[in-house]
């Protein structure tokens, strides 16, 4: 009831035409070096006026979540395993998990991890890939309705950018490798015909190597 009377009758938190343009204007930003992923956390970190955060995506092997980018945050971040406490927090979270109220689950290590943060998003399409820590906001802030839709979003439009960036660097590296590929049959080619010179050689060193000739065109051919 209190849920129906804060959507119909009082004034949204966000104004979502602003904090969608500066959304995507962040992730979309061609500006100084920043990486996609480090323009992610930015963005999600914006909605919550948050200082810094980190990104954590799972690995292909599907066991372990790995940092791969921060933002103001100067860290050492470790792996945290796909099925420690965290990600069961987070598997239940619409949007976001407040760290203060989900800490007790958390177990040691995640605990000692997630100690600098405030709360974390997790980034699904459906299933979660990846998750934004960020630290505690500027100004101190409780979390509502409001903020779990829109972080849901965020996150679930996070996750799509993600995945079209990973996509577009396997596409690269299969390029590359291709091109590698194609360079070092030249180079194969080129080897197999100096190594047969060389065999035809030494099958006919035991009976000319006495001749000149022979000797001359062993040195010019070596």
């Amino acid at each position: 009831l209190k849920r129906f009377v804060e959507r119909n009758f009082f004034s949204y938190k966000y104004d979502y035409r602003i904090e969608w343009a500066r959304f995507i204007t962040t992730i979309g930003s061609q500006e100084g070096i920043a990486s996609l992923p480090t323009r992610v956390i930015q963005a999600i970190a914006d909605l919550l006026d948050s200082p810094g955060g980190a990104l954590w995506r799972l690995g292909d092997d599907g066991r372990s979540y790995a940092p791969i980018a921060t933002w103001h945050i100067y860290m050492r971040l470790p792996n945290l395993a796909n099925e420690g406490a965290l990600a069961h927090v987070l598997a239940e979270a619409r949007g976001v998990a407040p760290l203060d109220v989900n800490f007790e689950p958390l177990g040691d290590e995640d605990a000692a991890t997630m100690a600098t943060f405030w709360a974390v998003i997790p980034i699904r399409l459906p299933t979660m890939s990846a998750f934004i820590a960020v630290q505690r906001p500027r100004a101190a802030r409780v979390l509502t309705w409001e903020d779990e839709d829109l972080l849901h979003i965020a996150g679930q439009q996070a996750a799509t950018y993600l995945a079209q960036d990973a996509a577009a660097r396997a596409l690269v590296e299969a390029q590359q490798l291709e091109e590698f590929s194609r360079r070092f049959a030249f180079v194969a080619h080129d080897l197999k015909n100096l190594i047969s010179q060389l065999q035809l050689l030494l099958r006919n060193a035991e009976r000319h190597k006495d001749n000149p000739d022979f000797q001359r065109d062993l040195l010019a051919t070596l």
